[in-house]
């Protein structure tokens, strides 16, 4: 017969119940970390579709508010350029009454000069 060698110092010890217990309460977490998570992507996967949908909305609206004013700023260009041509008419009406007013202020101005003069000739004469 064969002889049997006993090899029980050659396996390795036995793990602790403590580790095993551990492994298992890390790895049972794990598990609950995974499905919480899991619950969490699907609420958020569907709240960016609502948020999605709402910045499209926005967008359309940003869009007319464009529009808006781009008429506007038409509106208001053109409302300057009257402004302005009514402005100019103007400004040229009083250039011209102002010249009309210096050139009798002118005649005026001489007429006098001519009347002192005259009276200063006429006083230098009865002397």
């Amino acid at each position: 017969m064969a002889q049997v060698v006993k090899y029980t110092n050659l396996m390795p010890q036995q793990i602790p119940e403590w580790w095993l217990n551990l492994s298992g309460a890390f790895f049972g977490l794990s598990i609950l970390l995974l499905i919480a998570l899991l619950v969490v992507a699907i609420y958020l996967i569907g709240a960016i579709k609502q948020i999605t949908k709402k910045i499209e909305l926005l967008a359309v609206k940003v869009d007319e508010i464009g529009g808006r004013v781009s008429s506007l700023v038409g509106n208001v260009s053109e409302s300057s350029k009257a402004i302005g041509s009514t402005a100019h008419g103007v400004m040229d009406n009083i250039s011209i009454v102002t010249r009309a007013i210096a050139g009798k202020a002118e005649i005026i101005g001489s007429a006098i000069t001519v009347a002192l003069v005259a009276r200063q000739f006429l006083r230098a004469r009865r002397k």
